[in-house]
């Protein structure tokens, strides 16, 4: 977990800091996507992970399982938007290298 934090902070001074307008506008969005991944992760994969930990006890079974599902889709959920936020951040590294100029294909 320290490592998606270290990477959120990385990806809000590269959005913050980007003097290309270009890529200003995609590393904001990809910033947005990270912070998203991890609030996806805290608010459904997290409570599941909680439920699993109970599962010992008795007669608590059916709400592990219940929390099962939702821990799995919010996994999918958060892998979904942290790799839409790596793309665009990725495409702002990229418009950060080319500049502005619309008629420059990127590398």
């Amino acid at each position: 977990m320290p490592l998606r934090f270290a990477a959120l902070t990385a990806a809000g001074l590269l959005a913050w800091r980007e003097p290309a307008r270009a890529a200003r506008r995609w590393a904001m969005p990809g910033t947005l996507c990270l912070a998203l991944s991890l609030g996806l992760w805290a608010a459904l994969v997290q409570p599941a992970n909680v439920a699993w930990g109970r599962v010992l006890a008795p007669g608590v079974e059916g709400e592990a399982l219940a929390a099962y599902g939702r821990g799995e889709w919010g996994y999918v959920a958060a892998f979904t938007a942290w790799l839409a936020g790596f793309c665009l951040l990725l495409l702002a590294a990229l418009r950060a290298r080319c500049g502005d100029d619309p008629d420059r294909d990127l590398p």
